[in-house]
């Protein structure tokens, strides 16, 4: 009895794994596709403005760019 509980929790654990690992291979694969097209919208849109920019969301800010040397520099989006 204990074998075969085994067999089926290790069964079980490994089929759970495989699913998690080919959910996020399929969300991975979605957020690619949905960036295309918001990329493929903005285009089509035309020209994007400081007060477009913020009707969608997006805040002004004190950006911290990369520089050279710099250890721990960041870079966002949105805060």
């Amino acid at each position: 009895m204990c074998l075969f509980s085994y067999a089926y929790f290790a069964n079980s654990a490994v089929r759970s794994l495989t699913l998690l690992e080919k959910s996020k291979s399929e969300l991975a694969e979605v957020r690619a596709t949905i960036t295309d097209l918001e990329t493929k919208r903005l285009k089509l849109l035309g020209d994007m403005g400081i007060e477009r920019a913020k009707s969608l969301g997006f805040v002004e800010s004190n950006p911290t760019f990369v520089k050279k040397g710099s250890s721990q520099s960041v870079l966002s989006l949105r805060n």
